[in-house]
């Protein structure tokens, strides 16, 4: 963590060590001529020079609180941003493994733990700063005296050390229940639906599976807890033994006012070595956070600005012996979709059809780009597409998928935020714009029917002005007479404006609507024809396209 703090705030925080060091000295000062200890030790005490670093000590702290908020604040927003950024350059495919609920821990859990650690290091550094100054000013007053502190000094730090270590392994147990507890809420509100129609399960999933998530981290949150308040109460301990073993120390050596000193510079320093005992609790808390994060296997930071990349000019996409394979879990076999052999043509409507675990879903995210193939090749107009570098092959689509996310702003070619006029045009188009408002390229609302919010998904896919539009169950929440306009008015108008439409979809009523039809089952191209002769005839149809093959 320090490494990267230093890295990307390195010059504020030589600052604000730098004004925290002087504020220990001086505070230092200060300490010298109230204790007034023999030997030439102290300086001497002056009403005015007091009253002088008084006042210089008091302006340096009001300085380095604002130095030290400011880069608190700052390292607050760099880790946020960067994991961000980390979340939104890593590959779909690597989000996909992670799982949904495990990263919204991570951007709520883990990042609320790593950026209270990483606001309150600038506070560590200070007080961190300010015993090292004191220490060695112990050590300068009675180097004897200081060697029987240090050895105290040195247990106490073994007997923290042994406790924090032990407060991490809970904290990691507690951060492992709060995911099986995030995927419990998951269920509950994903499938709420199914739980008011069922009480009986509601009552399973209840007793079996909420409580005892939430009994299992209440168990180890009780652990981790029990753990830092003991941490923290012993740490108060220690002080009070650090200035009984001084005490006794100098009572031996005989010297009442060097204990004074002493006793009032470790009572000062209680507070600084408790914060400090405290963060490095914290920290042990955030490294369970970071090694979760780097579970993820997500990219590293990397800037988000890169020149956007333009779609190429096609006429044919070729998929050439296209083969994709993942587990899936608790299968007993992984699932292999392929080889496929499959040619796309523009200005053309692909029906994409199957029953469920055909291989519909992850074709349709192989086309996209989101997966990388296991085997095979994609072909633009005759030229092998590279996956390493796929974003302008990505730029020919703009989709709805069945879990698609409605973004409130609307975004043109160019992806700036799309004109007014061209977005209402649109909402006239699909019935929306009694419904919807938009301003600024902005919807007024987004709190609508699932219908109705496809609609205006698919507005917002038009908008970006994309060569091939893939939609995944696009009809499915749309009424019987939205659903005929879908087919029969929108589908012709996207196609007449020059655009390749691929849709996936169960309407077998609509399918003389597709140019073709591509039917999937178990993983393989079934069957693919063109226009049917009639709807008796297609089940039996036997492919009269020639695919493309490698």
């Amino acid at each position: 963590m320090l490494s990267y703090f230093i890295r990307k705030l390195g010059k504020l925080l030589l600052l604000a060590t730098v004004s925290s060091g002087v504020s220990a000295l001086l505070a230092l000062s200060l300490f010298s001529m109230i204790s007034q200890t023999k030997g030439g030790a102290s300086l001497p005490y002056s009403p005015l020079y007091y009253g002088a670093v008084w006042g210089i000590w008091l302006l340096m702290t009001i300085g380095t609180s604002t130095l030290l908020s400011r880069l608190s604040a700052d390292a607050v927003f760099q880790i946020r941003v960067s994991l961000i950024r980390r979340i939104l350059g890593t590959a779909y495919d690597k989000l996909e493994r992670a799982g949904s609920s495990r990263l919204y821990n991570v951007l709520i859990s883990d990042v609320t733990s790593i950026s209270n650690a990483f606001s309150e290091l600038p506070t560590f550094i200070f007080n961190l700063i300010l015993l090292v100054s004191c220490l060695s000013y112990l050590a300068y007053l009675s180097p004897m005296l200081f060697g029987v502190l240090a050895v105290a000094i040195g247990i106490s730090f073994m007997v923290s050390r042994t406790l924090i270590g032990k407060l991490a392994r809970r904290s990691r147990d507690m951060r492992d229940s709060q995911d099986a507890m995030m995927d419990g809420y998951k269920g509950m509100l994903e499938g709420s639906a199914q739980l008011a129609v069922d009480a009986a399960r509601k009552q399973h999933y209840y007793e079996h599976d909420l409580q005892r998530r939430a009994e299992q981290l209440r168990k180890h949150e009780r652990g981790f807890r029990m753990m830092w308040d003991l941490n923290r109460g012993v740490t108060v301990a220690l002080v009070f033994l650090l200035l009984g073993v001084v005490t006794e120390a100098g009572r031996r050596l005989g010297d009442q006012g060097l204990v004074m000193s002493y006793a009032l510079i470790i009572t000062y320093c209680a507070g600084p070595f408790g914060m400090v005992m405290n963060l490095l609790q914290q920290f042990a808390h955030a490294r369970v956070s970071l090694s979760k994060i780097d579970s993820l296997q997500i990219d590293g930071d990397k800037s988000l600005a890169a020149p956007v990349a333009h779609a190429p000019a096609w006429n044919t996409i070729q998929f050439s012996q296209i083969e994709f394979t993942y587990r899936q879990e608790g299968a007993e076999a992984p699932f292999v979709l392929g080889p496929l052999d499959l040619e796309i043509r523009k200005g053309e409507v692909i029906f994409i059809t199957g029953g469920n675990g055909s291989g519909k879903s992850t074709f349709i995210k192989l086309l996209l780009g989101l997966h990388e193939p296991s085997a095979g090749s994609i072909y633009i107009d005759g030229v092998k597409q590279s996956w390493a570098d796929n974003e302008g092959y990505r730029a020919l689509f703009s989709m709805v998928l069945s879990d698609f996310y409605l973004f409130g702003q609307v975004l043109d070619g160019s992806g700036k935020a799309a004109a007014d006029a061209q977005v209402v045009s649109l909402l006239e188009r699909f019935k929306m714009a009694s419904v919807v408002k938009v301003l600024g390229g902005v919807f007024d609302t987004v709190r609508l029917s699932q219908g109705q919010r496809k609609r205006l998904a698919l507005v917002s896919a038009i908008s970006r002005e994309r060569d091939i539009y893939v939609l995944d169950e696009w009809a499915a929440d749309q009424d019987p007479q939205y659903r005929r306009t879908f087919y029969e008015e929108i589908i012709p108008w996207l196609q007449q404006s020059g655009r390749t439409v691929v849709a996936v979809t169960h309407d077998d009523r609509y399918f003389p609507i597709a140019d073709r039809r591509v039917d999937f089952e178990a993983g393989r191209i079934r069957l693919e024809s063109n226009r049917f002769p009639s709807r008796t005839d297609q089940t039996v149809a036997t492919p009269d396209y020639a695919t493309v093959s490698a």
